[in-house]
């Protein structure tokens, strides 16, 4: 039973992915990644809350900036990242299997994934710890996913942004 539960959940979380794409999602809520946060970034006290993101970043990461103009999304101080579908979902579906976690501070961590975007770029993913969201019209606490996308000279960044390998 679990299980099925489990799987009604990752095809809710894919048909809401197709309605935000499709414009048909409530336009101020949030999307539930999961329910709960990885069992992996609970190492560091971190609270066991549902995940989620905005639509603005589902857009922005799966579309490229090509695809953005073709459907008039608006693109002035936007990144589109052009991650696609699939591979938005395989890592979506692999949080519990990181390649690494920092902590910058206590409501700031980058999860590094083992996928690498078109450009040979590590993608990593920047998670806002203990925030508030917007799910089913009301504010729940959340850990949010506050982008994806392949980074150049990660090693760099991550040194010169004081972030601490925990994992």
């Amino acid at each position: 039973m679990i299980y099925k539960s489990h799987r009604m959940k990752k095809l809710e979380f894919y048909l809401n992915i197709e309605r935000v794409l499709n414009n048909k999602y409530p336009k101020s809520e949030q999307v539930k990644v999961r329910e709960n946060t990885p069992k992996i970034l609970l190492i560091d006290n971190i609270k066991n809350l549902p995940i989620l993101i905005t639509q603005r970043h589902i857009k922005s990461r799966i579309y490229g900036l090509k695809e953005a103009k073709k459907i008039n999304l608006p693109t002035k101080n936007i990144n589109y990242h052009g991650l696609g579908k699939e591979l938005f979902y395989r890592i979506i579906n692999n949080l519990d299997k990181p390649k690494a976690i920092y902590k910058k501070d206590n409501n700031n961590y980058i999860i590094v994934t083992n996928f690498k975007d078109l450009n040979n770029k590590q993608i990593i993913i920047p998670f806002l710890i203990n925030g508030k969201g917007v799910y089913k019209n009301k504010y729940i606490e959340e850990n949010q996913i506050k982008s994806i996308y392949g980074r150049n000279n990660l090693e760099k960044y991550l040194t010169v942004n004081n972030f601490k390998k925990i994992y």
